[in-house]
């Protein structure tokens, strides 16, 4: 039985398959037939119509690969755009972040700027007060200093020593070979409150024209002859004069023959009025006192300027002035006296 069964499994299959055979026969026959029949009964215009489909599908095929491939490609540009657009987006909050962080700097910046301005304004003003107060410092140092000053002059001017020579007088003037020398006795005294050290008593003749009878002429012959010994550090022969004292004193001073000679010189160009003082010598006698005292620095002096002139007699025992041409350089004139000519201090 199971051998009928088989046998007849086998038989159905065989049938089907030789079914399936007949009918794809059956199918070819007819399209192999309709081909071979279009084949025969084509013209030139169907071919060329077939060739230009082909040519018309093969570029359609091309075509279609083209635009896959540009599809391709334009999706691969769109995807890196679409990454760059989110890198822009990223970069872009990145700068927003920067942007943002910047600002912030700058507010804080911009704080300190105004707490620095503030401050500034501060130290400015401050300075401006401390610069009033230099000021007022300074005002009420150069009071306090004139003040001081001041009292420093005051109290030199009252305490200080005053120095000066009083009861002078003359031997005769003598013109011996042609040089010349008087002798002149004085006495000195210190007027002042306090000690006067450094004492030194200098003087001299020398010749004189018409200008030294202008103040300023006189003055200028004074500063001339006094200064330099204010220069002068030799204490040797210097001494000290206390407050009330009187020292009394003597000196010789001369003409030198150059001096005499320079003095005629001089004179013969001078005249006064109708008076000639050609071949005569105006002689003058200068005395200079330098000291110093111990409160302040620098030296002081006393100065004097004394006309040499003998008096005018017209009878025995009457005077009616002296003459003021000067000498003429030879003997002795026992009658020569000293005129005050003017005198100065510091």
């Amino acid at each position: 039985m199971a051998g009928n069964m088989e046998s007849s499994t086998e038989t159905t299959t065989a049938g089907k398959e030789t079914a399936h055979e007949q009918s794809e026969s059956y199918v070819r026959a007819p399209i192999q037939t309709w081909f071979v029949h279009k084949l025969k009964s084509s013209t030139m215009a169907d071919w060329i119509m077939v060739i230009l489909t082909c040519c018309i599908a093969t570029a359609t095929i091309l075509y279609t690969m083209y635009a896959r491939n540009q599809w391709t490609v334009m999706s691969g540009q769109l995807a890196a755009m679409n990454n760059q657009i989110i890198e822009m987006k990223e970069a872009g909050k990145q700068t927003d972040r920067l942007i943002e962080e910047a600002s912030a700097q700058a507010k804080a910046t911009n704080t300190l700027a105004e707490q620095a301005k503030a401050q500034t304004d501060k130290m400015a003003e401050s300075l401006k007060k401390t610069d009033k107060l230099i000021g007022a410092t300074n005002k009420l140092a150069a009071e306090a200093k004139r003040q001081a000053d001041a009292s420093i002059r005051q109290f030199q001017a009252t305490e200080r020593p005053w120095v000066s020579i009083d009861d002078i007088t003359s031997k005769p003037l003598q013109f011996v070979n042609a040089t010349a020398m008087l002798i002149f006795r004085y006495n000195l005294r210190n007027t002042g409150r306090s000690p006067a050290i450094a004492v030194d008593v200098r003087s001299k003749l020398t010749p004189i024209n018409l200008a030294i009878y202008s103040s300023d002429g006189l003055a200028k012959l004074l500063t001339d002859y006094c200064e330099p010994f204010s220069k002068q550090q030799d204490q040797a022969a210097k001494f000290p004069i206390f407050p009330g004292d009187k020292i009394p004193g003597v000196q010789t001073p001369g003409l030198s023959p150059r001096e005499v000679q320079a003095g005629l010189k001089s004179s013969d160009n001078d005249n006064y009025g109708v008076m000639s003082f050609k071949g005569r010598i105006p002689v003058a006698l200068l005395v200079c006192v330098d000291y110093q005292f111990s409160f302040s620095p620098g030296h002081h002096q006393s100065r004097y300027a004394y006309q040499v002139a003998v008096p005018i007699s017209p009878g025995e025992g009457i005077y009616v002035g002296f003459d003021g041409r000067g000498f003429v350089p030879e003997g002795t004139y026992p009658d020569a006296r000293l005129l005050n000519m003017g005198q100065t201090a510091d």
